[in-house]
């Protein structure tokens, strides 16, 4: 008997690493002779690091970088893949994962000092270089939760890659690039000779915004990161130049390039080797989650809550559809389900259960989810009986 357990986090409360071992040990209880294949998930953001570390049996690394304002120094966390279901030595190398948050997100500004004129990915850069300085061949990178709106300008000038500002001024390799610097910058060239341009990365990326213009990156993200409305009108004016001045106005155009105030558009028009693919497409890749599944008797998978969200693009529903494609049952452990969604998922569940009880509070499932958990572990091995 042989079961896989790749659950997403429950936000707020557990990461997909204890999610998964919580489960596990339920299901050891009522199937203690199974084979347990603990596969946590993510869907390229927050928790991508931890999950797929934990699924590969990889490890983590610490770096101290700039943070989202250019004074700020963070100790960074990233991720080298480990051997177990990721096929990282076909693709020639060391697979890496990094979140942007862990350096320049907004979670690390306090909301008094969120300021997008202020902000910088410089320290995102420095990772990539990290990375890359380890011999990564490739390297994921989530980039939600972003506090800046540089057009990936700092991302540019951390690695390497040549940036020309207006008049010749000369660029400063230790002042970071911001969003008010937007203005000066009239060129930035691929880096040849820089170690990142020898290293594919593979940008997990589910926004569609361009970089521009009603629904662009200034527009729509701008004010939650700090941006009064003179501001956002303002970004919107530098991001269009700056495409128009770096003749890349094709790719601001693109899908996603109004990701992460704009360093989807760095990305995508300044590193050659970059690509932009949705999250969940990336993990499941990466952790080599369809081989896994391969003659499984069973897929426990798992969110915080099932909603209407869920059914569109969420990690445990494409892991459900996975599931039914190849035949293999699959059930979902969550916090809480909304009635209209578990009725919409009932062709992809077996069965859904829930930690939070009726008359259960949202605290009290919280204060008990490892141990409810266990419990939804033994009820959905006991399926198998």
């Amino acid at each position: 008997m042989r079961i896989v357990i790749a659950p997403d986090k429950f936000k707020g409360s557990l990461t997909a690493p204890a999610v998964a071992a919580a489960v596990a040990v339920g299901v050891r209880r009522s199937l203690p002779d199974a084979q347990i294949d603990l596969c946590p998930i993510a869907d390229g953001g927050d928790g991508t690091v931890a999950a797929l570390v934990a699924a590969t049996g990889g490890r983590f690394e610490r770096r101290r970088v700039t943070g989202p304002l250019p004074e700020m120094k963070v100790d960074a966390e990233f991720g080298i893949l480990g051997s177990a279901g990721v096929n990282a030595t076909a693709e020639g190398g060391m697979v890496a994962v990094i979140e942007m948050a862990a350096a320049s997100g907004l979670a690390l500004v306090s909301p008094a000092d969120r300021d997008p004129m202020a902000t910088t990915t410089f320290g995102t850069g420095e990772l990539l270089v990290e990375a890359a300085k380890l011999g990564s061949s490739r390297i994921i990178l989530g980039i939600g939760g972003s506090a800046t709106i540089d057009a990936g300008i700092g991302c540019c000038q951390a690695c390497g890659l040549p940036v020309i500002l207006a008049g010749g001024e000369p660029l400063s390799p230790t002042e970071p690039l911001c969003g008010r610097d937007l203005e000066r910058v009239v060129l930035i060239k691929h880096g040849r000779g820089a170690l990142i341009e020898r290293t594919r990365i593979t940008v997990a990326c589910d926004v569609t915004n361009p970089l521009t213009g009603p629904a662009g990156a200034a527009a729509v993200y701008g004010p939650q990161k700090g941006a009064s409305p003179a501001e956002v009108a303002w970004f919107d004016r530098q991001l269009s130049a700056l495409a128009g001045r770096t003749q890349k106005t094709a790719e601001a155009a693109m899908p996603g390039s109004g990701a992460a105030g704009g360093l989807g558009f760095a990305l995508r028009a300044y590193f050659p080797n970059a690509e932009l693919r949705p999250g969940v497409d990336i993990v499941f890749d990466a952790v080599a989650l369809r081989d896994r599944l391969r003659g499984a008797d069973l897929c426990i998978t798992g969110e915080g809550r099932l909603d209407d969200g869920s059914l569109h693009g969420k990690a445990p529903v494409a892991v459900a559809t996975m599931c039914r494609e190849m035949g293999v049952p699959c059930v979902a452990v969550v916090g809480s389900a909304d009635v209209a969604a578990v009725a919409n998922a009932a062709s992809l569940f077996r069965s859904v259960l829930q930690v939070q009880t009726p008359g259960m509070t949202l605290e009290q499932a919280v204060a008990t989810s490892e141990s409810r958990l266990a419990e939804l572990g033994q009820t959905a091995a006991s399926l198998l009986r």
